[in-house]
Formats: C-alpha cells, sequence, structure tokens
C-alpha cells in the first residue's frame, strides 16, 4: 500500500515498494505532529464541563482522528449489555437494531479488550474468526481493518471504542497502541468524572427537593391542622374525637358545634362523657371494646344506631369511625355521624312505593292471561247459550230436556260472569262509560242490596250533599257496589252486623295521588262501604285485591269479587283504599273523578216485555264456524232475512254477485283479511248510510284500537243472548 502525497497512510501501515527512509521519516513526523494536536484538543475539550452525550461524541471523533482512520463507534457497557453511544460518521440508514443493544457474550474480541485491558487489532476482518454478531457489526459499516480499545477507569469497564478503515487494510504498530491505551485512560476517567458529577448533581438536586419538600409538608401539616380544626368545627355532620381507656371506655375527647346541637348539650357537658351516655342502640360495653379493637387495627368502621339528645329523645344515626394517631401522642378515633332520619323515611317511602308496583306488576300479569283467553271463552260461550236459547222454546211443557238445558245455560252465563269478572279486573272490559249521579245510582240498588245481603243484616244509607257526577259504565257500578256488599255481608255476624253505605265529596292533593297510579290531584267522588265484621290482619290486607285470593271457605267464593272492583275502579280513574284490623271491622273507601255536567237518571229495571222481533235484511259475517251458525238462527228466529259469510272476502263477493238490498251490517270486529271496521267502510261506499253492528269476544284495549267502542259506534259484547241481541238491533233500525 502507497502513501499518496497530501495523505498520511493508516499509522503503522509498511510501503511494500520500499520508500525512501526520508519520506518515511518526514510521514512520522508529520503524524506525531497531527496526533500531538489531536491530544492536545482532546485535553483541552475534556477540560470543559459538557454533558455526557457530547463528551462521548468528541472521544469518538478525535480517537479516530488520532489514528488517521475512517469510522469509530462508542459503547457504554452496562452489565452484560453493549450499549452504543455515539458514531462518527453518523449512523448508514438500516443500521440493524440489534446492533444498538448487543449482548457482551457475542462480541468476544470486546470481551478480551476489557479483560486484559488492552486493546485487540484486527487487521482483516476478511480472514475470519468473527462471531455472526461481530460479522454483522462489521458487514453493516464496511470494516476491513478494526481496533478495539477498551476504556478502564481504574478498574471499572466503562465502554470500548470500535475503530475501523473502510475498504483498505492497516496495520497497526505498537505505537499506535501505546497512543490509544493513553488516550482511552484519559477518556476512560472523564467518562466516569462525567458520571460521577451528573450523579452528583443529581444528588444534590434531590437532596434539595427533599429538603424544600419537607419544608411544604411542614408548612401543609400546619395549613391542614389549621383547616381540619375549621371543617371540624363547620361540619354539618357531627364529628367527635374519642380517646380509648384502659377500662375500655371510650370518652368524648372533642365534639364541633353540629354534634353539640343535634344532642342537645354544650361543648362542656359532651366532653369528658363516655360515647355509650349517647347510645340508645343497644350498644353494649363488650361490642363497643370489639369496635374500638377494629378501629385501633386500622379497621373502618361504618354502622347504624340510635342516639339519644339530652330531652330523652332519640334518632338515628350513621356512623363512620378511625382511628388517627397524633405524633408522640396515644392513638385516637375521629368519628363521624350522621343523622339519617330523612334517609330512613326515603327508604320506607321507597319500599312502599315498590311494594305497590311488585302489586301492580302482578295484577297487570293476571289481566294479560285474562285478557288473553277471553276471546275464544267467549265465543265458546256465545255458542252454548245461542244454541241452549234456541232449543229450549221449541220444547214441549215438562219435558225433561228443559232443566238439563236450564242448568247447562246457568252454567255458561256463569262463566261467562267469570270472563266479565276477569277483563273487569284486567281493565279490558268494554264499557259504555256515562255520566252518573252516584247517589241516584245507589238509591236505586237499596231494594235489590237488602235482598242480597239478608233481612237479618242492618243495611244503613248515608248519602252526602252537593255531589258532582261520575263517568263509568252503570253495570260497573253495580259490579263495584254489589261485590262491596257482598264481602261485608260475609264478614258480620247474622242478626247483629251491620253495613253502611255512604258517599261524600273530596279534593285529593298531588302527596295522596303520588301514591296511587293514573290519579291526578282534584275533585273526587267518594263511596265508602263499611262493615262491623271481623276484620283483616296486615297479611290478608297484603293480598286482598288479588285474584283468586279469598278467605272464604271452599266452595263459598272465587276470589274474584275484590280482584274485580280494583280493575273496575282502576280503569275509571280512580282508587281505593282499605281500612281494616282484627275484630274492627272494615272499610273500603273508592275515589272516582269527579265530572262536570248533568248525569243522567238512573234506570229503572222494569219486566221484559218480550223480544224486539224485525223483518229487515241483515249480512251476518263471522269467522268461527259456530258463532256464525247459531248467530244465524237466532236472527231469523227474531224474524229477520239473513246472508252469512264467513269471511271478509266472502262478504264482499255475496254483496258484488248478487246486489241484495241490505238494512244492517253484523260483523265481528277481529278477523282474517280484514277488521270489521274495514269491511264496514268498503261496504258504504257504494252503499252510503249502511247501518252496522259490531260484535267481539275480544278485550276492549283491541277492540278499541279498531275504532268500534267510539261515540256513536253500535257495539255488543259476546256472549250475549237473543234478547240483547234484539235490543241492541232495534237500538240500530231505531
Amino acid at each position: 500500500m502507497n502513501d499518496t502525497p497530501g495523505h498520511v497512510s493508516t499509522p503503522g501501515l509498511t510501503s511494500a515498494s520500499g520508500e525512501a527512509a526520508g519520506e518515511r521519516a518526514e510521514a512520522r513526523l508529520r503524524l506525531s505532529e497531527e496526533r500531538l494536536r489531536v491530544l492536545l484538543q482532546t485535553s483541552q475539550a475534556l477540560a470543559v464541563p459538557f454533558d455526557l452525550e457530547s463528551i462521548l461524541q468528541l472521544i469518538v471523533d478525535n480517537a479516530t482522528r488520532l489514528l488517521n482512520l475512517d469510522t469509530g463507534a462508542l459503547y457504554l457497557v452496562e452489565a452484560d449489555t453493549l450499549m452504543l453511544a455515539a458514531t462518527t460518521p453518523p449512523l448508514p440508514p438500516g443500521f440493524p437494531e440489534p446492533l444498538r443493544h448487543a449482548a457482551l457474550a457475542d462480541h468476544p474480541h470486546i470481551g478480551t479488550a476489557l479483560a486484559t485491558g488492552a486493546p485487540v487489532r484486527l487487521e482483516d476482518a476478511d480472514a475470519g474468526g468473527l462471531t455472526p454478531a461481530e460479522r454483522q457489526a462489521v458487514d453493516a459499516r464496511g470494516l476491513r481493518s478494526i481496533l478495539y480499545v477498551p476504556l478502564i477507569a481504574g478498574t471499572r469497564a466503562t465502554g470500548t471504542l470500535i475503530l475501523g478503515s473502510v475498504g483498505r487494510q492497516c496495520a497497526f504498530s505498537d505505537e499506535d497502541i501505546a497512543v490509544c491505551k493513553g488516550f482511552s485512560g484519559q477518556a476512560a476517567q472523564t467518562i466516569e468524572n462525567v458520571r460521577l458529577y451528573d450523579s452528583s448533581q443529581r444528588m444534590a438536586a434531590e437532596l434539595e427537593r427533599e429538603v424544600g419538600e419537607r419544608r411544604r409538608t411542614e408548612e401543609a401539616l400546619r395549613a391542614s391542622e389549621e383547616m381540619f380544626r375549621s371543617l371540624f368545627q363547620q361540619a354539618g355532620d357531627y364529628a367527635m374525637v374519642l380517646e380509648p381507656q384502659p377500662d375500655g371506655r371510650l370518652l368524648i375527647a372533642d365534639a364541633n358545634e353540629a354534634a353539640c346541637l343535634s344532642h342537645g348539650f354544650s361543648r362542656e357537658e359532651l366532653l369528658g362523657r363516655s360515647i355509650l351516655d349517647l347510645d340508645a342502640g343497644g350498644l353494649s360495653e363488650d361490642q363497643l371494646a370489639a369496635l374500638t379493637a377494629r378501629a385501633l387495627s386500622g379497621g373502618v368502621l361504618k354502622f347504624e344506631t340510635l342516639h339519644r339528645r339530652k330531652d330523652g329523645t332519640t334518632f338515628p344515626v350513621e356512623v363512620m369511625a378511625k382511628a388517627v394517631r397524633p405524633p408522640q401522642a396515644s392513638p385516637l378515633i375521629f368519628s363521624l355521624e350522621r343523622d339519617i332520619t330523612d334517609r330512613k323515611r326515603a327508604a320506607a317511602e321507597r319500599e312502599a312505593l315498590q311494594a305497590r308496583l311488585t302489586h301492580a306488576d302482578k295484577m297487570e300479569s293476571v289481566g294479560r292471561l285474562a285478557g288473553g283467553v277471553a276471546h275464544d271463552f267467549n265465543n265458546m260461550i256465545q255458542a252454548i247459550l245461542g244454541t241452549v236459547a234456541l232449543v229450549q222454546p221449541d220444547l214441549p211443557a215438562g219435558s225433561p230436556l228443559g232443566e238439563s238445558l236450564d242448568e247447562i245455560r246457568k252454567a255458561a252465563e256463569r262463566s261467562g260472569d267469570l270472563t266479565r269478572q276477569l277483563l273487569a279486573f284486567a281493565r279490558r272490559q268494554a264499557i259504555e262509560p256515562r255520566l252518573i249521579d252516584l247517589n241516584d245510582a245507589v238509591e236505586g240498588m237499596l231494594k235489590m242490596l237488602r235482598r242480597l245481603i239478608g233481612e237479618d243484616i242492618t243495611l244503613a244509607w248515608k248519602p252526602g250533599n252537593h255531589l258532582a257526577a261520575v263517568k263509568l259504565d252503570p253495570s260497573q257500578l253495580d259490579q263495584l257496589v254489589a261485590n262491596l256488599c257482598v264481602n261485608a255481608r260475609d264478614a258480620v255476624d247474622r242478626g247483629r252486623g251491620r253495613i253502611t253505605i255512604a258517599t261524600s265529596m273530596a279534593r285529593i292533593g298531588e302527596a295522596e295521588c303520588s301514591e296511587h297510579e293514573g290519579m291526578t290531584p282534584g275533585d273526587y267522588v267518594m263511596l265508602s262501604v263499611s262493615d262491623n265484621g271481623t276484620g283483616m290482619d296486615a297479611e290478608t290486607q297484603a293480598h286482598i285485591f288479588e285474584p283468586f285470593f279469598t278467605t272464604k271457605d271452599a266452595g263459598r267464593g272465587t276470589g274474584l269479587g275484590l280482584a274485580t272492583i280494583y280493575g273496575i275502579v282502576k280503569q275509571n280513574g280512580g282508587c281505593i283504599q282499605l281500612q281494616s284490623s282484627p275484630g274492627d271491622g272494615t272499610t273500603f273507601r273508592i275515589a272516582l273523578p269527579a265530572h262536570a255536567g248533568i248525569a243522567a237518571g238512573s234506570a229503572e229495571t222494569g219486566a221484559t216485555t218480550g223480544l224486539r222481533r224485525g223483518h229487515e235484511t241483515i249480512l251476518l259475517v263471522e269467522d268461527e264456524a259456530p258463532v256464525l251458525r247459531v248467530a244465524v238462527m237466532m236472527l231469523e228466529r227474531l224474524g229477520y232475512r239473513v246472508l252469512s259469510a264467513s269471511a271478509p272476502a266472502e262478504a264482499l263477493r255475496l254483496v258484488e254477485d248478487t246486489a241484495p238490498a241490505i238494512d244492517v251490517l253484523v260483523t265481528d270486529v277481529v278477523m282474517p283479511e280484514m277488521t270489521g271496521r274495514d269491511l264496514a267502510a268498503r261496504l258504504q261506499r257504494s252503499r252510503p248510510g249502511l247501518r252496522c253492528l259490531f260484535m267481539s269476544g275480544y278485550t276492549a284495549d283491541i277492540v278499541g284500537a279498531n275504532g268500534v267502542l267510539d261515540a256513536g259506534v253500535a257495539f255488543i259484547q259476546k256472549p250475549f243472548s237473543m234478547e240483547a241481541l234484539a235490543a241492541k238491533l232495534g237500538e240500530v233500525l231505531g
């Protein structure tokens, strides 16, 4: 390898061509001057305090210049890991990340340099002898000749310099090694000094921070003590400091103003008292000792008890207590107490509300069940009653079949009553409400009620004055009063029993309405039924309005009477209340919304004057075959000409094909293809003025959704008798 003009060859490199000794001496002189210049610059630079990163970069830059090499890298040694700290020139793009943090064991040449404290020469990297990790590092920077220089300060291995040539082979002389050792010793000591300086600076800063923190802590503690004292005295909760005694007592060492006021004592009267003097919740000395021990062991106490005021009255409190340990003092217990009277009252109200909601949900569930079976049940009863009504008149007098048919009719009617009771309870009964004078209506029922309860029970009637009208279906009012009187009759003694019916006006406010779903504040008409019977206990009262619940003997009741009353009252926007206790009789009070307007007169029940017969043409549409068949025969028996269809489409085809004269459309409401209301609308487009009568066994909510319960729409609820059908048709035909 030849030196070229203006370029000093790599240190230790001998010319293969045998140049003149003078030229070699001149080159060495220039090299020595350069090295002295670099060493002087390095010494001057290291004498100035730099940050560690700048020092490391300076070391690797000058070490590379010192030996006139192409590249250099400085790795710091931490435990068994090499960490790349500085390079010259900068790392090429894509430099392998594993080479930035490498295991010392994977680089034995560095390990040898650190172990021996002397540089390790590798003049031809292509000659082999490298581990995979070393080969990867060499290839990444294109090194040919390498010098591994340890950085050792005293006995501590600080790091290593990896210096090398790129694309050319160099031979390192003993002089080069000696220069490197001197340079590396100074560099290692400088690194260690900077580290020590940084460490001392950090320690000084930490010490200063700790001193400042302690000063701030002391100031904060004083402020905290002042704040605690202020908060302690101004706290809305009752705060006390309790001092445990060797004999197990817990004495009041301090109390804030709220604690004094709430208990009715002055602070002087409270100090020194045992906390048990204030307890009215039955806390024993043993229990107090156990609570104190738990607090002193680090536990947080939280419990409820009663406290006693100076005047002897008590109030519920929630207690939270925890031990505190003042410096150089015995532990104390800090106790916060809160009056929870309002919370207890609210909890009781929530429990009562939840009980009402649960009860309402239970009632609603049974109501949905009742509504679900009502349609099919009503259709079956309709077929039975209709068939009996058609067959019975044709039997000869005294026929044994007559009695059997009577029993069938009675059973079907009782089944129909049962269905109506269930629907009334479920508030799904089809009704026709109207304004009623409650006094007139009850007055008209008294004769029937006296027969119902028997002559050996006194029935008293106390009508109120200036009653407003109520709006409900008259048949529902009959059910209300009759069921309440029957229930009272069964609770009183024969011969000494007394039942009182009374009416009055009342204004119900928002607070009371909030206890009853669906009620709004305003004027209400009150109806009460009282008896002097056996009364009821709390358990019975909790279930009294549930369907099928009864206290009567088997066979004496269905358990639906009061459930029916409950449903009727709720359906009409009212409420029902019960007051009773064993041996003191029972009073049911019903509140119904007052309505402005003139009440209709009470209807007198007169004798039946016979069936109204007709001759008009009726189009009958019913999708249940048994009901259709029976309804056709009933209408024909009443004298009407009947055109029948089992579906709306069939009815439309019948009308289009024959174009008959039709006086009345009698149709079921809920059918396949279309509703009865839609069928009526289709027919009325071509036959304006066609009169309609709707019938259904479905519940009121379903029927009402189809618009047939609107005012002015004729409707008859299944099951119906021939008499009821005749009367309804008479109303429709006028």
